[in-house]
């Protein structure tokens, strides 16, 4: 099959079949206001390409530079192949940001866990450290080759659970948290009560 795909509200659409490994070509469809894709299967269907059960990886990928979107995966009913249509997931864009920023730690004070957000504007090798009210080093958390993209909210930012290097929970008192991205760098300060 041939690997063109189409631009739908600015994004371009491309369907593979994991069975078979082949990415669908002359896709059709339409995107709803609800965010809602309906991919035509006609022209897709024929025994060895696409079978009820196959699951089927969705790409999209916005023309701006200013998006990133996900990738998600569906699987063919019995029914999409009899109608020959499917409804696949809500693709959602993800703004990426134009500065590289490091964020309050929420919560803060807090006892014992806290979140450190940031947002990245260029793929990075992220590198966290945390330091006593001294300036001495209590951990550091490295995160590797990470994408531009927000890392603000719990399942992506940076989580500390209050402890050292060795495990070992940390004294109440004021502490530092810097971020360093590539070239950029900053520090901010958070506090632990217990």
């Amino acid at each position: 099959m041939d690997t063109e795909s189409n631009s739908i509200n600015g994004m371009k659409i491309e369907v593979r079949n994991l069975r078979t490994g082949q990415v669908a070509s002359s896709i059709t469809g339409e995107v709803y206001g609800s965010g809602e894709y309906f991919v035509t299967l006609i022209g897709l269907y024929s025994e060895s390409l696409i079978r009820a059960g196959d699951a089927l990886e969705v790409f999209a990928s916005a023309q701006s530079k200013a998006f990133r979107v996900s990738s998600t995966r569906v699987f063919v009913t019995p029914i999409d192949l009899e109608r020959g249509w499917m409804v696949l997931p809500t693709i959602e864009a993800e703004t990426i940001p134009t500065e590289t920023r490091l964020l309050p730690n929420f919560p803060n004070p807090f006892n014992p866990e806290t979140w450190i957000p940031f947002d990245l504007a260029q793929s990075a090798n992220v590198r966290i450290t945390i330091y006593s009210m001294s300036g001495e080093i209590v951990r550091v958390i490295v995160l590797r080759n990470l994408p531009a993209g927000s890392y603000t909210n719990r399942s992506k930012a940076v989580h500390w659970d209050g402890t050292n290097s060795m495990g070992e929970c940390v004294a109440s008192g004021l502490y530092f948290y810097r971020l360093e991205a590539g070239s950029f760098h900053a520090t901010r300060r958070m506090v632990i009560l217990k």
